[in-house]
């Protein structure tokens, strides 16, 4: 369980130093969808633009619980993942951004079992690389996107992640 906090507070931190440094800041969040857990789930993030053709993200992502029940037994399983990524714009224009991403991600599972009032929790992380890419449509201050990437490639927890949703220019 420290393992988790120390993860949440680290990527809590690089959101947070992401938001605040400079007009080339994005927030954003949406939706997700993790092809081997099979799950949707939300996400919050942070992009800070280093120059025209780099910029920086993390994010946090939440999948919605598994829980089943029956038999006096109680299981339910958690999942959640934090990335730390690159992105190369290869196409930066007004009406359309597209990047290629590469980066970390931490995977995290809590399971937790219970019968007759007995209870056990067990959390599990992986570490692991993403690669992928997306597309951008800004418009005004706000930008819709689509975005496609293999996470946690190397470790136990690979899948592919497809996500959508706005970010918003700060």
């Amino acid at each position: 369980m420290k393992t988790l906090r120390t993860v949440f507070l680290l990527a809590c931190f690089t959101i947070g130093v992401a938001f605040t440094a400079h007009a080339q800041t994005q927030l954003g969040g949406g939706l997700i969808y993790g092809s081997e857990i099979e799950k949707l789930g939300i996400r919050a993030e942070g992009i800070h633009s280093i120059n025209d053709d780099f910029r920086v993200a993390a994010d946090i992502s939440y999948f919605f619980p598994d829980k089943e029940s029956g038999g006096g037994f109680d299981i339910s399983a958690t999942w959640w993942a934090i990335n730390f990524n690159g992105h190369y714009l290869f196409v930066n224009q007004e009406s359309l951004r597209a990047y290629a991403l590469a980066g970390l991600n931490i995977g995290i599972i809590t399971a937790k079992a219970s019968f007759m009032g007995e209870s056990e929790s067990e959390s599990e992380s992986e570490l692991g690389l993403n690669l992928g890419g997306g597309i951008e449509i800004p418009v005004n201050t706000v930008s819709l996107f689509g975005e496609l990437k293999a996470a946690g490639l190397g470790g136990d927890g690979e899948q592919l992640v497809l996500g959508a949703g706005v970010r918003v220019r700060i």
